[in-house]
């Protein structure tokens, strides 16, 4: 079994204490359940091959490898989905966001696309500008939750790697909270497109997440971007709205 090799955070934690579950994805942990005295951004974990491996923290006290896979992801998010919206405050203030972004630039009902999904929490808040609205996600457990919500009981649900995924329509709206954050820039790239092409002539999309918006900028034609600071505690988050 591997071990903690560091931690980087500014007060040290009690490495005495049990503080890991883990889920085995190759050679390494797919995930790291870890609670520490003080925020630590970043762990480091030397696992059984001697390979030393960083993860990043997520948010609350899930960490991932800083190159995680497709697969990692959806393990660890399966992990925690029905704990999700508790675990993660911050996604009920960007869906907040999401919904005064659409509400504000949306010229009447229209089909909606919310990708990289999760347990439906940007979703709902903007069903009802929508004549229709599907959501699509990895992870199975995580649209499991968002399947229950009362607010999308007309939506449709799919469970897929939205690069593998043929859309059946096109969008006017496409809505995304924080789930580009997670992509390399080349599969950045690729998902960007892949929205632009499913969306309809004019239709608008709007982000909200810490990515490089020069790539989104390639693709859509900007109305609005910036940052704004919100939430208990304070948090600055990075917008982007546009069309096709």
């Amino acid at each position: 079994m591997g071990k903690l090799a560091a931690v980087y955070t500014a007060r040290t934690p009690d490495l005495g204490m049990s503080c890991f579950s883990r889920e085995q994805n190759a050679n390494r942990p797919a995930w790291i359940h870890a609670r520490f005295e003080g925020e630590a951004h970043f762990i480091c974990y030397d696992g059984d091959d001697g390979e030393r491996i960083y993860y990043e923290l997520r948010f609350d006290s899930l960490y991932l490898p800083i190159d995680a896979t497709a697969g990692e992801i959806t393990l660890a998010y399966n992990h925690i989905a029905e704990e999700y919206d508790a675990l993660n405050p911050e996604a009920a203030v960007s869906a907040g966001l999401i919904r005064k972004k659409a509400g504000q630039y949306c010229q009447g009902a229209v089909e909606a696309l919310d990708i990289f999904a999760g347990t439906g929490i940007a979703a709902k808040e903007i069903a009802d500008l929508c004549s229709g609205i599907s959501l699509i996600d990895i992870s199975e457990s995580m649209i499991g939750v968002a399947r229950r919500r009362s607010e999308l009981g007309n939506a449709s649900f799919y469970v897929a790697d939205i690069l593998g995924f043929d859309f059946p329509r096109d969008y006017g709206l496409i809505t995304c909270s924080h789930g580009l954050n997670y992509l390399n820039p080349n599969d950045l790239e690729a998902v960007v497109a892949k929205m632009q092409a499913a969306q309809s002539s004019g239709g608008l999309f709007v982000n909200v997440g810490r990515v490089n918006m020069g790539i989104i900028r390639d693709y859509y034609q900007k109305i609005e971007e910036g940052i704004v600071v919100l939430g208990q505690p304070e948090r600055e988050y990075r917008y982007f709205v546009g069309y096709r």
